[in-house]
């Protein structure tokens, strides 16, 4: 009787192992297939549609960096200036004797920071919808670019309004 029921669960223990295998092939060549098709579309869309547009080609430039070495090179160099900005901001209280005489340089610095990173910016929006994948309107509002808004507003904030750097430092 114990023989009969260790024979009757192995039996249903090696079906069951069956179907598991049966299912998980099953599924390995559905994911197989549409990741095929999916290729197969992209490289008929990519033979259609000929080389990149200027567009295209700027949106890699400036939002994929391992889509060129350029394209690399230009994110080190922006990573670079952001570091450079943040340590600007953290040593002007440190190093400014407060008596004006190193306005001229820190405005300078700000502005020349805060100008490459508008053009960046405006850059990145004006090629943002270059793979269909995102509106000029929802640009706005993803998270990585509102951050840019905020770290790039204060300084043109200050001329505007006619503020003091500092009454804008907390903001930067």
């Amino acid at each position: 009787a114990l023989e009969a029921v260790m024979a009757g669960a192995a039996e249903k223990a090696a079906r069951r192992a069956r179907e598991s295998a049966e299912h998980s092939e099953l599924k390995f060549r559905r994911v197989r297939t549409e990741d095929q098709e999916l290729l197969n579309s992209k490289s008929l869309s990519e033979r259609s549609a000929g080389p990149p547009s200027l567009k295209l080609r700027i949106y890699r430039f400036v939002e994929e960096p391992g889509s060129s070495f350029a394209a690399e090179i230009w994110s080190y160099i922006i990573d670079a200036m952001i570091a450079l900005s943040v340590v600007t901001i953290i040593l002007q209280p440190m190093i400014d004797p407060g008596d004006g005489s190193q306005k001229a340089v820190w405005l300078t610095l700000d502005w020349t920071f805060t100008s490459v990173f508008i053009v960046e910016f405006v850059v990145r929006w004006a090629v943002c919808d270059a793979t269909g994948q995102i509106s000029h309107c929802k640009f706005f509002v993803l998270p990585n670019n509102i951050v840019d808004l905020v770290a790039i507003g204060p300084v043109p904030l200050e001329a505007i309004l006619g503020l003091d750097a500092e009454e804008m430092r907390l903001l930067r």
